[in-house]
């Protein structure tokens, strides 16, 4: 069984603007109400990171 190559960068882009999302609707931010939204934008990254690779990967098979 061949273990899957994914895109280090799907998981940097999702992360980055789910944890942007999170912390610009907040009026009042402090220091450990960010680590803890970077810390819960860890979940939805991997769970999209991962979609978005399933995708590539289907669309890079279709043209080969």
């Amino acid at each position: 069984m061949r273990l899957l190559k994914f895109r280090k960068l799907d998981y940097i882009i999702c992360y980055l603007l789910f944890s942007g999302l999170f912390i610009v609707q907040l009026m009042e931010v402090s220091f450990f109400t960010i680590i803890k939204i970077l810390v819960i934008c860890i979940v939805p990254s991997l769970i999209f990171g991962t979609l978005t690779n399933f995708i590539f990967k289907g669309k890079k098979k279709k043209n080969n």
